[in-house]
């Protein structure tokens, strides 16, 4: 599964407050929230949860496109104190964030 949320980017849009509506999946499976990152052998993760399906189907998604489509959920779970601080370090590095 890959995120396709890209044309609800437009910047004239009030985006965060539909995103939790329109964030999908190419199947429309709406998403749940942001669990936490991962490291794999190709780079960060963001373990997704989906609305619709049970815990045990959760995904990992690459970081550079769940940023592009959602990028203040991303930011949210970057604070959040549990996520850990290497982790939080490298994403702000590969996003080009302070």
């Amino acid at each position: 599964m890959r995120l396709i949320f890209g044309f609800y980017s437009d910047a004239a849009l009030d985006t965060e407050s539909i995103l939790p509506h329109v964030l999908s999946s190419e199947t429309g499976m709406p998403l749940s929230r942001l669990l936490g990152l991962k490291k794999g052998k190709k780079g960060l993760f963001v373990q997704v949860r989906w609305k619709v399906l049970p815990h045990e189907e959760d995904t990992l998604e690459p970081i550079v496109k769940v940023y592009e489509d959602v990028p203040a959920m991303l930011k949210k779970l970057l604070d959040r104190k549990s996520t850990k601080p290497s982790l939080v370090t490298e994403a702000k590095s590969v996003l080009g964030l302070s």
